[in-house]
């Protein structure tokens, strides 16, 4: 990956050797301002433009501001609209925010030497601006704070690692069910049909399709079936994952499971689904494959008989009708922390398709196969890496 170095540079020059020598290392690009003529000689908008290529930005901070290039009407190779008083290296980790920067401060209990300290060998202005940036970043930004030049170096490289794994873990979109059309009652239509059409024509492969039960008195068991029935048909869906009030994970289950516990439950469902095993298999057309499934759905399951069986789909119900085959567990992933038992977790989870959750709130769901061949692939080009 290509990796931007961010800092002042002559107090913090052996730190910055440090990082780059262990990121070079890893196999990784290292970009930083020992590629330029001098420190104050850098155009800003060569340093944004690196930042902006860049796959991940390092920010390094001590208690020097840096330099600060003239404001709008100054050198020629500063940018129209660059704002005043702002050092090429603020200006750096203000472009990077988007990038979710890696910052690191230098520990306040770590001697420094005092010539590169603004507030008692600097300018004023340049002491109250690196204090204001400090706070800031200690306050809002989750930092490390480092003390040696090695010390850093071990934070950076573990920082780098875990961003890499972050980056590959190979999310699945999880589209949403069906929309408020199909509850409005009555016969399954073209209007009914509308909005999985459109879910299955821009992710024909969709294998994971979340279900908001909301309060638990929205949602029909018979509309369920039949959501779990076709999608698993035509869309290759393998996983419903339900949630209520919008977030909170409740469980997941594969569509054939929810399909055939309903399916027992209800005769006139079971007929349905008997019926769709003798036709003929599926037609290419997506439009015209879902049309015949509803034209037999409203045949086997007109409006009167489905009253009579439909019942809402609570939290509570899910459980009493799925048993076991509710996986009600998830993984849990606090904030972007990327630890060994949280990809353990992953690589042995019972089902191809893993809901990563946070505090019980559904996050993502990413596909157990994928990261662990990411994971493989990181530990072989370590071994590579490691060759002499």
């Amino acid at each position: 990956m290509r990796i931007y170095l961010s800092s002042t540079y002559t107090d913090l020059v052996d730190h910055r050797a440090a990082v780059a020598r262990l990121l070079r290392q890893m196999g990784h690009e290292v970009i930083g301002m020992e590629e330029y003529v001098a420190e104050g000689g850098r155009p800003l908008d060569v340093c944004l433009r690196d930042v902006d290529r860049a796959d991940i930005y390092i920010g390094i901070f001590a208690w020097r501001y840096g330099f600060v290039p003239e404001a709008h009407g100054g050198p020629p190779d500063t940018p129209v609209g660059t704002p005043p008083r702002l050092s090429i290296t603020e200006s750096e980790f203000r472009r990077a925010v988007p990038k979710r920067p890696l910052i690191f401060l230098l520990d306040p209990k770590a001697s420094w030497p005092v010539p590169h300290i603004d507030a008692v060998a600097g300018k004023p202005e340049d002491a109250a601006a690196v204090k204001k940036l400090r706070e800031e970043l200690a306050g809002q930004w989750l930092a490390g704070f480092f003390t040696t030049p090695e010390d850093l170096a071990r934070q950076v490289g573990a920082a780098v690692y875990r961003r890499e794994v972050t980056d590959r873990l190979g999310t699945v979109s999880a589209a949403p069910g069906l929309t408020e059309s199909l509850m409005f009652g009555g016969p399954i239509s073209d209007s009914t049909l509308g909005s999985l059409q459109q879910s299955l024509v821009q992710a024909p492969e969709l294998r994971v399709l979340t279900v908001d039960l909301r309060d638990g008195r929205y949602w029909w068991s018979t509309r369920l079936f039949f959501l779990a029935a076709v999608a698993g048909v035509l869309a290759g869906t393998r996983l419903l994952i339900f949630t209520e009030a919008g977030e909170r994970y409740l469980g997941s289950a594969t569509t054939t499971v929810v399909r055939d516990r309903l399916a027992m439950m209800s005769p006139p469902l079971q007929q349905f689904l008997e019926r769709c095993r003798q036709q003929p298999g599926g037609s290419p057309d997506l439009a015209r494959a879902l049309d015949q499934h509803a034209l037999l759905w409203n045949m086997v399951v007109p409006p009167g008989i489905e009253d009579a069986e439909r019942a809402f789909v609570s939290a509570r119900d899910l459980r009493r009708w799925l048993g076991d085959d509710l996986l009600e567990r998830s993984v849990n992933q606090d904030g972007d922390a990327v630890s060994n038992d949280f990809l353990k977790a992953i690589v042995t989870w019972p089902h191809p398709y893993v809901p990563i959750t946070d505090g019980g709130v559904l996050r993502k769901v990413v596909a157990r196969a994928t990261v662990a061949d990411n994971l493989a692939r990181i530990f072989v080009e370590g071994l590579d890496r490691a060759r002499p």
